[in-house]
């Protein structure tokens, strides 16, 4: 069940929650425990029985190997790590990548193999790289023991298994050890609920409804229609939009929930539109993701204790398997790619480091490249993203509705001379609907105060006020969130808001991932 249902608003967090506080009160933590491992497996099972076997058989597996390298650490424990790793990235290519490769060899020597058309287990790639990370750090000493009952609340606990954060198996087994972690306080309701909600209306109101622009471009285009250039832009725009705020929604719903059973998780968004360039973008977006890449791929490959040629190649190594990570495509592949040479590109110029571009333009070529990247992620096949690419420069044709020929006071023979067709109908969307509503969301992402900072008095997450310095400055301590009616009543209506317009059949965009 996704978190933006009425079986999840309505029935099992209230459940959840309750039984966790009953179970508080006149029970031993263990039960509380045993309490939130269950109902995790009930969240996870509710999307499929099925798969349910497969997360139970993972979790076994990998707890097996946890408990062997403590008896063997001495003289098999690499070893076993190893088999741990490769069972798991085994088991995920499995399910991930098996049809992909299968249909590119048949493809480049005209074979025949049929296809197995494995479907993909709900949130693998996130328990898996849980796992992966767990028996690392295990390994390292970083973790000494673990009982079974911690163990699964760290791999499957419902607000992060299907989607992120990809925690540090330390960070929430410390505070799974502590004994006022599960203790009842107002503020953790508190603190915890307006998260979920301000993360609820991103994503109802915000992301479902910007989306609608995007899904009709993409669709028209993937379709073979030649979409118009501003038309293009405005539905390139309007993804660019839906990704940010469906993924910040979740994000934010996902401490959310966590802080509700006194529980924080790391922060994982932090205002990456904001960012000055692509080294700044990912240590803003999918924070938790980029820290795994950086520690489990970037590193072990060397880093940068080679030198910078090395340095480049392993960024270009991770962006592009960061990018076929995220799905079994070759448009996922070149856009890991694309953001791969403009890393190595960034950090070369970094190094150089003679002339810095202003602030306002170094943003706006950083979107700029954002945007483009999206076009990729977002495509289905290569063919569509190329179809696209070819709108937003105007070589499928340039089209002019006739309104906005009267907004730009220019004449029809002039707008004709330029080789440029006038419309009196839009072609797929309505361009002028569609840039008013981004123009606004524009604004937002650029100079609004993200939530954690509005909240920062109250720390929602694990670093505290340490990603938010930067921006400390922009808003007055007497704006910032504190349980008080006006906040309250501010939460109400939100709240009210998003509950009308839930779109039962749309699910977070990170869950095919």
């Amino acid at each position: 069940m996704a978190f933006s249902t009425y079986i999840f608003l309505l029935l099992f967090l209230p459940v959840t929650l309750a039984g966790f506080y009953v179970i508080y009160r006149f029970f031993p933590r263990r039960w509380r425990l045993i309490w939130l491992v269950v109902l995790s497996f009930v969240f996870y099972a509710y999307w499929s029985v099925s798969d349910l076997f497969l997360v139970l058989t993972s979790i076994a597996l990998n707890y097996a190997l946890v408990q062997a390298m403590n008896v063997w650490r001495e003289t098999y424990g690499r070893f076993i790590l190893f088999i741990g790793v490769s069972v798991n990235l085994v088991l995920l290519g499995y399910f991930k990548y098996i049809d992909f490769f299968i249909s590119n060899i048949n493809k480049m020597f005209d074979w025949s193999l049929s296809l197995p058309e494995v479907i993909l287990p709900l949130g693998i790639s996130f328990y898996t790289f849980q796992q992966i990370a767990f028996l690392v750090d295990h390994w390292k000493g970083r973790i000494v023991d673990i009982n079974i009952l911690n163990y699964c609340l760290c791999i499957c606990f419902f607000p992060h298994l299907i989607a992120g954060p990809i925690i540090d198996p330390k960070e929430i087994l410390s505070q799974f050890d502590r004994k006022n972690s599960w203790l009842f306080r107002w503020n953790h309701l508190s603190v915890g609920l307006t998260l979920f909600v301000v993360g609820l209306a991103k994503k109802v109101l915000i992301a479902d409804s910007i989306g609608v622009y995007a899904d009709k471009i993409f669709f028209s285009a993937a379709g073979g229609m030649n979409v118009p250039m501003l038309e293009a832009w405005a539905g390139v725009l309007a993804y660019t939009f839906q990704i940010y705020f469906d993924f910040s929604g979740y994000s934010d719903m996902a401490v959310g929930l966590a802080r509700m059973f006194g529980i924080r998780f790391p922060q994982n968004f932090n205002s990456p539109y904001q960012a000055v360039d692509l080294i700044e973008f990912w240590r803003r977006w999918h924070i938790t993701l980029s820290r795994f890449l950086r520690n489990h791929v970037y590193i072990p490959l060397g880093g940068n204790r080679q030198g910078k040629l090395a340095s480049y190649r392993n960024i270009f190594i991770t962006m592009t398997l960061g990018g076929l990570w995220h799905g079994a495509s070759w448009t996922y592949v070149f856009w890991g790619m694309g953001h791969g040479v403009c890393l190595v590109l960034n950090h070369a110029w970094r190094s150089w480091g003679r002339w810095r571009l202003p602030d306002g333009l170094s943003r706006f070529i950083t979107l700029l490249a954002v945007m483009f990247g999206w076009v990729l992620f977002r495509a289905d096949t290569m063919t569509t993203a190329i179809n696209i690419f070819k709108s937003l420069f105007g070589l499928n044709g340039i089209f002019l509705h006739q309104k906005w020929i009267a907004k730009l006071g220019l004449s029809y023979e002039y707008v004709a001379s330029l080789g440029i067709e006038i419309q009196d109908t839009y072609t797929v969307i309505n361009t002028e609907q569609a840039l008013g509503w981004e123009l606004f969301l524009l604004a937002v992402v650029l100079w609004v105060p993200n939530i954690y900072t509005w909240m920062s008095r109250y720390s929602p997450t694990l670093q505290g006020n340490t990603l938010l310095q930067a921006e400390e400055s922009r808003m007055l301590d007497r704006f910032k969130w504190y349980p008080h009616p006006v906040y309250s009543l501010i939460l109400a209506v939100l709240t009210v808001w998003s509950l009308t317009h839930i779109d039962q059949g749309s699910s977070f965009l990170y869950f095919q991932f």
